[in-house]
């Protein structure tokens, strides 16, 4: 009697030990939810999101209104000429393409001038460069300038066309959302005519080139 219930209860601990349990208790047959895993955007087809683009901006108070501009400008200029001639007074105009963005920050553009006192008219337009080497925190920009061009010269001496070149520094401050100050001065070598040092006033207006 003792012998039949042994053999009996040993294959039925054997059956339940060889049954196989989930981690939670549970059958493995047992269905499991399935959890829902993120989409990969390429399978999915959405589009990868576009690279940051990295730009040097700067506040507005630290460069003017307009980093990169369009500059229409207005100069009163006067200069005497050499060996005891005349005063001459006239205005400039420039038009020029301004970018503060960039390592060789300045102006870079085309002017046009008259000048008269005496008998003496000039005529004269040509290149006109400003390099600012270093744009400071303010609105102040200080830099030497460049000028390469021809004037005509109406009277006496050294009358006619020729060429003409200049060096100087300029000294200029933005005021208010378009408007710059500047004061100019430059040394000219005239090709056919005596040096002479020209100085200015310059008011310009600023439009965003884009």
């Amino acid at each position: 009697m003792n012998g039949t219930r042994f053999s009996l209860t040993m294959p039925a601990l054997l059956a339940l030990a060889a049954a196989p349990l989930s981690a939670s208790g549970e059958p493995a047959d047992a269905v499991v939810p399935a959890v829902a895993q993120p989409a990969d955007d390429a399978a999915a087809g959405l589009p990868a999101a576009a690279p940051r683009v990295l730009q040097r901006a700067r506040p507005r108070w630290e460069w003017g209104p307009h980093a990169v501009s369009r500059i229409y400008g207005l100069a009163y200029i006067g200069e005497d000429e050499p060996d005891d001639g005349p005063r001459l007074h006239g205005v400039s105009l420039l038009w020029s393409s301004w970018d503060e963005t960039v390592d060789l920050s300045g102006g870079l553009g085309w002017y046009l001038s008259w000048q008269e006192g005496g008998d003496q008219t000039i005529w004269g337009g040509g290149f006109e460069m400003t390099w600012l080497p270093r744009v400071p925190v303010a609105p102040v920009r200080f830099g030497p300038r460049l000028r390469l061009g021809l004037e005509h010269r109406d009277s006496a001496p050294d009358e006619g066309l020729g060429g003409v070149a200049a060096a100087g520094l300029e000294l200029a401050f933005w005021m208010g959302d378009s408007f710059q100050l500047a004061l100019l001065g430059d040394y000219e070598w005239p090709f056919h005519a005596g040096s002479r040092v020209q100085v200015g006033l310059a008011l310009r207006f600023a439009r965003p080139r884009y």
